[in-house]
């Protein structure tokens, strides 16, 4: 069961923060609060310790190379230096590139700013910080904001969130400076939530900048494109994002200096994806495709088991997200910040439910959330990967089930309509 907000502690407060708690707004919470937030935490992840970490926060010698060891970023720094430069063909020339032209583009943004203002490292840390930790926010408290519980649970949230900045060493996940793993998820959450209100154009740009952001964001395309109403909208869908997403790679793709896909990674070791895939331990852009199929059948299974009944965008977001996490030949530290956003995103939507409805299925949802974010923190799970996959596996199927009890939104909001999963009655759910 989730607890209450104890009375005790409530009432050793002022009166004015009592009030402030318990107020139910009428929507999410805003960009002003996030980004206080965001700011909040950032600065926290700058003061605690870190684990020697900060010795690779950048600061105003990225741009010319740096003398500290920054791992990909300054890789995508060059990279990035010549589209700004207006040379793009040859920005993948070097086949370790595996990331968008927007994300280079933007890590060589970010160094020439920490240049020119001349940024010690913990000024470029705090940026990178709060430009992960504000959209991370904003994608987690989107369904949860449309139930519209207590304000007291965001803020628990947020509490929890401070507290663990240092037992799981979240900063070190921002200083990898991979800001797409937090990014692209959101983005697909922004998409789906447009799609749902039949904002096709919207949704279909969504996507492209997500697709510019990283190569597997086009994973949650399908799951996206169905959430359209009609199918005339989703043909519309597909052909914005799929130009859009063409026009924006052109350039590069086009260039005779392309070599992104002449990379292949080498684990040493056996995978979950080498018992989906079996091959010789090199995991090339062939393999990928194998590995994509995997990632969106699962997306697209979690998404029409919870389309009548749920959020259903968000539910496969997580399932894609962490099919693509517990499929993936490497386990870098910062893989599961891509599972971190809609993950929390569930667990924040399944205790408003419980809070309006005392609902069973959403209190054992919100406990089936916690236990899938402690996988995330333990991942990779030891054992052989066949353990790992049936765990996973289970895991995931058990949210999936939780969620068919947690609506989208209010059932009295005027945009639900028949059969999207945002009708079902409080009365309805609170039985289940």
């Amino acid at each position: 069961m989730i607890p209450t907000m104890p009375r005790s502690l409530l009432a050793a407060m002022p009166l004015p923060v009592q009030r402030w708690l318990r107020h139910v707004p009428d929507a999410p919470p805003s960009w002003r609060a996030l980004l206080a937030s965001g700011i909040g935490l950032a600065v926290l992840m700058t003061v605690l310790p870190s684990s020697g970490m900060d010795t690779r926060w950048p600061d105003a010698t990225v741009w010319e190379g740096g003398s500290q060891g920054y791992g990909d970023l300054l890789l995508f720094v060059d990279a990035g230096r010549t589209i700004l430069e207006g040379h793009p063909g040859d920005a993948y020339a070097d086949p370790a590139v595996q990331t968008g032209p927007l994300a280079l583009a933007w890590a060589a943004l970010l160094a020439w700013v920490l240049h020119v203002v001349g940024a010690a490292p913990g000024v470029g840390f705090a940026i990178s910080a709060i430009v992960v930790i504000v959209p991370a926010l904003y994608g987690a408290t989107r369904w949860a904001g449309r139930l519209r519980p207590p304000r007291w649970l965001f803020a628990t949230a947020l509490a929890v969130t401070a507290g663990l900045v240092a037992a799981w060493q979240l900063a070190a996940l921002v200083t990898f400076q991979h800001p797409t793993y937090v990014w692209v998820p959101v983005l697909w959450l922004v998409a789906g939530g447009f799609a749902q209100r039949s904002r096709t154009v919207p949704a279909a740009l969504a996507l492209v900048l997500a697709c510019g952001l990283e190569t597997w964001a086009v994973l949650a395309a399908p799951v996206i494109l169905l959430c359209l109403p009609t199918w005339p909208r989703r043909a519309v869908g597909a052909a914005v994002s799929g130009l859009g997403t063409a026009a924006l790679w052109a350039p590069f793709v086009l260039s005779d200096r392309f070599h992104m896909l002449d990379f292949a990674w080498s684990t040493g070791r056996p995978t979950v994806l080498t018992l989906l895939v079996p091959g010789d331990g090199a995991v090339t852009w062939t393999t990928r495709v194998a590995q994509a199929a995997v990632i969106v059948g699962a997306g697209l299974a979690a998404w029409f088991a919870t389309r009548r009944r749920s959020d259903a965008v968000t539910v496969a977001v997580v399932v894609a997200a962490w099919a693509r996490l517990v499929t993936d030949p490497l386990t870098f530290p910062y893989y599961r910040l891509s599972v971190l956003v809609p993950t929390a995103a569930f667990v924040l939507a399944a205790a408003a439910w419980y809070l309006a409805t005392r609902s069973r299925r959403a209190a054992a949802g919100a406990g089936i959330g916690v236990v899938v974010l402690a996988l995330a923190q333990a991942h990779p799970v030891p054992g052989p990967p066949a353990v790992q996959l049936i765990l996973h596996a289970a895991a995931l199927t058990a949210l999936v089930a939780a969620a068919r009890g947690i609506p989208a939104r209010l059932p009295d909001s005027p945009v639900s309509r028949p059969g999207d999963g945002l009708s079902a009655s409080v009365e309805d759910a609170a039985v289940r």
